[in-house]
């Protein structure tokens, strides 16, 4: 398979662990033991998107990225705006994006799943002319990653203890959100400690391993939790790192195409697909249906005897 390959190593402290020892002709022959013909790129996270706006002037239809959700994010919005096929290779620390298509987590193992891949396509997000992979969420999330960031509690306790210790930092000066919500025809008044928007319906425990059975929904998934009282924002904080949507009492949920948030005038703390910054309210999202050509495999796949993990839901839906 022709393609180019890019990777990020900045990307989260996993990327050190894969590929220390591999220096870069190592990774080189690797690419190209695996089946694929074309250049490979080292670039610095901010490099990402001029790399790739490089390939495709070369005439690249694919391109491979190596990194985490936040590289991914950028990555697909680039693959959108060059009209070209992007292939997820996960070397984040969560790589939420790249195991919701069913891509081994192990870089070598990866990219023997990408060279057998077909071009197909899945749904994006959208807030304010931002792209998203996988979510959006505002109030105590992100206020959580600031926190964590700032102290580096992930580096220092690992990720799922130092998030932990992040959450109850922030808990200590959190108020909750006033917010109005608009869908279709209806309009939601909300108080709540967190909005969630997903791409497409998620199960799992919000705030870490949360999951997707389907990338080609066509909808956003939009969920708020209705407290009352400082124990109830602290147990739903709680079961928002711990539980599934599903066990989060009194968890408000929404599906629908386009979704309008007002949270009053200003900017507001947000995070999209992890990377944390300001934005104006109103929130204006909408789905956008198998906007992203992408390299995944197909249920057909699975059925002859693969040993990778794949989803009937993900079978390509092609251009």
């Amino acid at each position: 398979m022709n393609a180019a390959l890019i990777i990020n190593v900045e990307s989260g402290r996993d990327a050190l662990t894969r590929l220390r020892g591999h220096d870069p002709e190592t990774f080189r022959q690797a690419f190209t033991e695996a089946g694929f013909k074309g250049p490979v790129s080292f670039v610095r996270g901010d490099g990402v998107e001029a790399m790739m706006e490089r390939r495709a002037s070369e005439g690249h239809d694919r391109v491979i990225v190596g990194g985490g959700d936040g590289t991914i994010s950028t990555a697909a919005a680039t693959a959108v705006r060059q009209g070209i096929t992007l292939g997820v290779l996960p070397l984040g620390t969560c790589n939420h994006f790249a195991r919701d298509l069913g891509v081994p987590r192990g870089w070598k193992e990866a990219m023997t799943w990408l060279q057998e891949a077909t071009k197909g396509r899945v749904d994006l997000g959208e807030v304010n002319g931002h792209v998203f992979i996988n979510n959006v969420s505002v109030g105590l999330y992100p206020r959580m990653v600031r926190k964590r960031n700032k102290e580096r509690l992930s580096q220092r306790w690992g990720r799922r203890l130092g998030s932990a210790l992040a959450l109850i930092k922030t808990l200590w000066r959190f108020r909750l959100l006033d917010l109005q919500m608009e869908y279709a025809d209806t309009v939601l008044d909300f108080r709540t400690p967190f909005l969630f928007v997903g791409n497409n319906t998620y199960s799992g425990d919000l705030l870490a391993h949360a999951n997707r059975s389907s990338l080609t929904g066509g909808h956003l998934w939009a969920c708020t939790a209705s407290v009352r009282g400082p124990m109830g924002l602290w147990r739903v904080a709680w079961r928002a790192l711990r539980a599934k949507p599903e066990r989060i009492e009194k968890l408000n949920t929404v599906k629908a195409g386009e979704l309008v948030v007002r949270m009053g005038e200003g900017e507001r703390l947000v995070a999209i697909d992890g990377e944390v910054l300001s934005l104006e309210s109103p929130l204006r999202f909408r789905s956008k249906q198998g906007a992203l050509k992408i390299l995944v495999r197909s249920a057909e796949s699975h059925a002859s005897g693969s040993d990778l993990r794949t989803s009937p839901s993900l079978a390509p839906r092609l251009p």
